[in-house]
């Protein structure tokens, strides 16, 4: 417990504000140094997730005095379910995750999909959605990681994409703080990393706290009212609502269909309508503001969208680097690892990041040259080529799941059992011998006559067997006395 305290008083609590895994990394590091010294009874240290949730324990109002001020956390808890008002977009933006309820068609096949999940960015004070991501998979980093590429970058391509928009979307920008909840994806490493250059702050909103993260939970509701539900093919929550209604078989709206219609009411109708007090319009809201936002554009968006790469630290070998049962190599790598190998016999560590929708190359951060190099898989048969890390996770599980219905766990039980009883008959067997015949010759003399007499599997299983030879061949006497240099001009025969 005191290591634990001394990580979240030493790292977490101080005005450098450093991250929960910065701190849990410090507490890991401690335990390590301190076990060194122990003998028995080592501590072990607690995990990850059990850190966090000791951090979550913190009163608010005392960690937001120790990381920011007492200003800002009288300000920030200056009242109990009330939010602390932004000042300028892109201020406090909000992200959360949920399921779209409708039932979506393929755009080729014409087979329904399921229901999408979809990921929103909402900025708290011109209530405007300043990015979003759709796809069919569980919330995850990519998940994140697509929203927060939508909404840091300009939105100029909407309307070649959908010409049926008819104002503009300028919602992007810098994050000053970015809200989120206690997701799982919210915690990741890869997300931390990412974000410390492009996001000024990340709050994590507390269970008990709902307002912290108020208006993106409205929002969903008033695209659920305002969209989904004129939508064939909507679901319901609660079965009984259903009736005689089965959204499977009345869905007819396809994927594309839904994506124009998403962006159309975010741009031309969520965008240009009065909020519920009827005080505000979220486009006018925007421009508002003096604020003028950080653009991302040539190099800097490219250098975006690798920062936000999912991240890992791996070594560099001769074959390179090994990532998600691949190799990456290239002749930069190869050149980085000759002068920069540590003289005190430690491994290189690297940074990488990886673009989840594309792992036929990988980033590889050089630290001593303050720069991101990109590093092709090896790979010779094409595999990786627009391949996503989803796709390859899959296929590898496939693999996997094939090569254990091939295998037969019977017959190789009753293999290692065979070889562990043959193993222990003859440990048994040369104790006997052993006990009976002390003197037994020295082993480096019988190795060298197992060579000369070629023992083994094309050759016989003893030195003392007498093989067929010529006639101008000698044969020896294995029961005779051998001395060390009888056999030194055949010593690597």
């Amino acid at each position: 417990q005191s290591l634990i305290d001394e990580a979240i008083q030493s790292v977490y609590l101080t005005r450098e504000r450093l991250s929960v895994a910065e701190a849990y990394r410090y507490y890991k590091s401690r335990v390590i140094q301190i076990n060194r010294g122990i003998v028995e009874g080592k501590i072990k240290p607690i995990a990850e997730r059990s850190f966090y949730n000791r951090i979550n324990e913190l009163p608010p109002y005392e960690v937001a005095i120790a990381r920011f001020g007492k200003r800002y956390a009288d300000r920030e808890y200056r009242s109990v379910g009330q939010q602390v008002a932004a000042t300028k977009p892109m201020e406090f933006v909000e992200i959360d995750h949920t399921p779209v309820p409708v039932i979506l068609i393929d755009d080729e096949l014409d087979i329904p999909l399921g229901r999408p999940y979809l990921t929103m960015l909402y900025d708290r004070f011109s209530k405007c959605i300043v990015g979003c991501s759709i796809n069919f998979r569980e919330p995850s980093f990519d998940s994140v990681r697509k929203a927060l590429l939508n909404s840091l970058l300009d939105k100029s391509w909407l309307k070649a994409k959908y010409p049926s928009i008819e104002n503009e979307w300028p919602c992007h920008g810098k994050i000053d703080c970015l809200v989120v909840d206690n997701g799982a994806e919210f915690w990741s490493q890869s997300l931390e990393d990412s974000l410390r250059p492009l996001v000024s702050d990340i709050q994590y909103s507390q269970a008990a706290k709902p307002w912290r993260k108020s208006g993106i939970e409205k929002l969903f509701d008033q695209m659920n009212k305002g969209l989904v539900n004129a939508l064939p093919g909507k679901t319901f929550t609660n079965p009984t609502q259903l009736q005689d209604y089965n959204p499977k078989k009345d869905a007819v709206v396809r994927v594309s269909v839904f994506l124009e219609l998403l962006h159309k009411w975010i741009v031309d109708y969520y965008h240009m309508a009065p909020d519920s007090r009827e005080r505000e319009i979220p486009y006018h809201k925007w421009h508002q503001s003096k604020w003028t936002p950080s653009y991302y554009d040539g190099a800097e968006k490219e250098q975006l969208r690798v920062e936000l790469g999912l991240l890992r630290h791996r070594t560099i070998g001769v074959a390179g680097i090994g990532l998600h049962n691949l190799r990456y190599q290239s002749a930069e790598l190869i050149e980085y690892r000759k002068y920069c190998t540590p003289n005190n016999g430690k491994k290189l560590f690297v940074k990488t990041k990886t673009d989840p929708s594309d792992i036929s190359y990988i980033h590889v951060y050089l630290e001593s040259e303050k720069k991101y190099i990109k590093v092709p898989a090896v790979d010779n048969s094409g595999y990786t080529n627009g391949l996503s890390l989803f796709e390859h996770q899959r296929i590898q599980k496939v693999r996997r799941l094939n090569t254990k219905v091939l295998a037969d766990d019977e017959a190789l039980a009753d293999t290692f059992l065979y070889m562990k009883k043959r193993i222990q008959e003859e440990t048994d067997r040369f104790r006997r011998v052993k006990s009976s015949k002390p003197n037994l010759p020295k082993t480096g003399n019988t190795s060298k006559l197992a060579k000369f007499n070629d023992v083994g599997s094309e050759g016989p299983s003893s030195i003392n067997e007498t093989p067929v030879r010529h006639k101008s061949e000698v044969v020896f006497d294995a029961t005779e006395h051998l001395d060390d240099d009888d056999f030194e001009d055949i010593e690597g025969y």
